[in-house]
């Protein structure tokens, strides 16, 4: 659920000021920019795009922990000098990316194990049939249900993009 500006309903949220509201914006727009530099880009290295979503971000005076485009299969980093050219998505592959609100996610009763990459990969398989708007929604419900009774300390941003089918040009 969204509120007018955009960002999530939250009890975090709620306590920003309008600089830090305005601010905060720019972590989905980070993600688009990628998103479209990848499009549009593909002699760019994995470095040069992490590069221009972290410009993105700086713009915004925002401090950045953590930045990494990974494989979808494992999700380990992959290595900055690799052509984005050379990561070709098919068909049925699915694009995640998230802020570290989702890993991080603690569950308090489980001695503060986080949610992590193992598990939200093996969701997003899990649900891999559904529709993109319809997996965001289920990691939503399993980060919020494995981390109720824990202090909410960070923003959860996710986005989900799935390849599908070239129906070819339309008659």
């Amino acid at each position: 659920v969204r509120e007018a500006d955009g960002l999530a309903m939250s009890s975090r949220n709620r306590y920003l000021t309008l600089d830090e509201r305005e601010r905060a914006g720019f972590v989905p727009k980070s993600l688009r920019a990628a998103r479209d530099f990848v499009k549009q880009s593909r002699e760019a290295t994995v470095g040069e795009a992490l590069r221009h979503t972290k410009a993105v971000l700086d713009h915004a005076n925002l401090l950045i922990d953590y930045i990494a485009i990974a494989s979808e299969t494992d999700l380990v980093p992959l290595s900055n000098e690799k052509k984005i050219g050379d990561i070709v998505l098919q068909p049925g592959d699915i694009l995640v990316c998230c802020t570290d609100g989702i890993i991080e996610a603690s569950c308090t009763h489980q001695g503060e194990e986080e949610f992590g990459k193992k598990r939200l990969l093996e969701l997003v398989k899990a649900h891999r049939r559904r529709p993109a708007r319809e997996i965001v929604e289920q990691v939503a419900q399993e980060v919020a249900a494995f981390s109720r009774g824990s202090p909410h300390v960070d923003d959860k941003v996710l986005m989900v993009m799935k390849v599908l089918d070239d129906p070819g040009p339309k008659a």
